[in-house]
């Protein structure tokens, strides 16, 4: 046995390591050349989808690993799939989280090019809540509202006894945002109040630090809503997109891999169990910063390849 391992070793020299080299960097020029066909054909189904009165949700959703729920007025089959989606799906389950990467930022070059852009607020399917601001009343939340309420245009404050009470009305609709507070002194997570936001599946829009009047409060306070509202971009924002995973296997590794190669800082990442429907689930909630450009590419690859995501937050920072 010895024998064979010293004769295989022998045989490795300069010469053919070079050919292995240029074998591997055929064999990985042959894969891009197929994901850039596949991303071709991808973004011109998409463009007949959406032609035919889909949206782009809808096609991530059927090019999906595990498709999502389609939206309620949509008309797209389900249980049937064009033969280029079914081609694709099929190929999505032999790629690397980097191709993963790679094919996303094909396609979605691809459907810019044809006249179709992925927006955040598309992805997010944002809304504008009606400008009602419940929240608990006290001089730290006074304190917040003050720094939320300056980009409303006519805000209403209407009062709740307790956070649970402001979460329930703003997923009943009868207010549009509440405000809670969500880290403690030291950037601690508060955890009540992140069980709140799962068991009413509401999302952060916006955060503020609060200092009180001594200054030394220090509680980070967040706008909070049943959806998403985008705010525009300006050069310089400091912004963050929370979601959670289900916990367990690799999915965390490839998760970071996928951000890394959009240039997406992987900024908090915690564990937290939640109470669902068939008991206790323990999630991942990872929070990513971005300090220049948008989420749209990194949430699209989510929609593609981690369709049981949740996000949980896109907001800025208004320290």
């Amino acid at each position: 046995m010895g024998e064979v391992e010293f004769d295989i070793l022998n045989r490795i020299t300069l010469s053919n390591l070079s050919i292995i080299r240029e074998r591997a960097k055929a064999v990985r020029e042959s894969c891009i050349s197929e994901l850039s066909e596949l991303a071709y054909l991808a973004a011109a189904e998409a463009v007949r989808i959406i032609g035919e009165g889909g949206s782009l949700l809808d096609v991530l959703s059927l090019l999906s690993e595990e498709p999502i729920t389609l939206g309620a007025e949509s008309d797209l089959p389900s249980d049937t799939l064009p033969a280029d989606i079914a081609r694709i799906k099929t190929f999505f389950k032999l790629l690397a989280a980097q191709d993963k990467v790679i094919f996303t930022e094909l396609f979605l070059e691809r459907l810019k090019a044809l006249g179709v852009d992925a927006t955040e607020s598309q992805l997010l399917e944002a809304a504008e809540p009606e400008e009602v601001v419940t929240y608990v009343k006290g001089a730290l939340a006074e304190e917040a509202y003050d720094v939320f309420s300056q980009d409303m245009k006519y805000p209403r404050v209407a009062y709740s006894a307790d956070f649970k009470q402001a979460c329930s009305a703003v997923k009943e609709g009868k207010a549009g945002y509440c405000i809670l507070p969500i880290y403690e002194k030291g950037s601690y997570r508060i955890p009540s109040i992140s069980t709140q936001l799962f068991a009413f599946d509401l999302k952060i829009v916006s955060v503020t630090p609060v200092f009180g009047m001594t200054g030394d409060a220090d509680v980070t306070y967040g706008l909070v809503s049943s959806g998403f509202s985008v705010p525009k971009i300006t050069e310089g924002d400091d912004r963050y997109f929370e979601i959670l995973i289900p916990a367990g296997g690799e999915r965390l590794l490839e998760l970071f891999v996928a951000a890394e190669e959009l240039e997406i800082e992987v900024y908090g990442v915690n564990s937290q169990i939640y109470e669902g429907e068939d008991g206790k689930v323990r999630f991942y909630s990872v929070t990513f910063r971005k300090s220049e450009g948008n989420f749209s590419d990194f949430i699209a690859y989510l929609i593609l390849f981690m369709p049981d995501f949740v996000p949980t937050g896109l907001y800025l920072n208004l320290e």
